[in-house]
């Protein structure tokens, strides 16, 4: 009987655990909290300062939808940075290793599939 009752209780906890590490998928874009225009920006020293404090938490990270992971990547503040090397392969890869949403953003297996949504929203009268 006492044997049952701790097995009762451990299903009770694992249940309880399990039900409270399950994390809510985010559907929106994070919002970088520093960023290029704020004092917290211009008070940064290097790039290296810049780069570190635009790294997505990793709890927001792994729970963020493609769709999110997307406009996030493609609202990075220093995206414009894959223009200052010798090719766009050169810039992007270098975009890739620096910031985490980009490294995230190719384990999506449905990434193709959302980065071409979002191209299709484009006009191209603009």
């Amino acid at each position: 009987m006492k044997s049952r009752k701790k097995i009762m209780m451990l299903v009770y906890a694992f249940l309880l655990i399990t039900t409270c590490t399950i994390a809510q998928q985010i559907n929106n874009p994070y919002n970088f909290p520093i960023k290029p225009g704020m004092q917290e920006w211009k008070e940064l020293k290097t790039h290296d300062d810049m780069l570190a404090v635009l790294q997505i938490p990793e709890n927001t990270l792994d729970n963020m939808s493609t769709e999110a992971l997307v406009e996030t990547c493609l609202n990075y503040p220093l995206f414009p940075d894959i223009w200052a090397f010798n090719s766009y392969q050169e810039g992007i890869d270098k975009a890739i290793s620096s910031f985490n949403g980009f490294q995230k953003l190719l384990q999506h297996k449905n990434a193709g599939v959302e980065l071409l949504k979002r191209y299709q929203k484009i006009n191209m009268d603009d």
